[in-house]
């Protein structure tokens, strides 16, 4: 499955090709590592502006479950090696 499959907020974001990048499976990441790029993506994502504040474990629990229901995905940028979570496309 290519990039463009998974989601082309990515290819927006970044402005570069899906060759550039690489599909990391949640599993096969350390879960210390894991934990990082899940802060960095709740950073990322701003401030709540909902009816309802989430704590961090709560956020960290939600990005859990949309990982494991395909809703986001984690990706490699080989050229800036640095690793993402991305929201997929449907």
């Amino acid at each position: 499955m290519t990039l463009q499959q998974k989601g082309e907020t990515l290819l927006i974001m970044k402005n570069k090709s899906a060759d550039d990048f690489v599909v990391v499976p949640y599993e096969k990441i350390s879960k210390e590592a894991l934990n990082g790029l899940i802060d960095e993506f709740i950073l990322r994502e701003g401030t709540d502006y909902g009816q309802k504040e989430y704590t961090l474990e709560e956020k960290h629990q939600q990005i859990n479950k949309q990982l494991l229901s395909g809703k986001i995905i984690i990706v490699f940028d080989s050229e800036e090696q640095s690793a993402s979570i991305i929201k997929k496309n449907s």
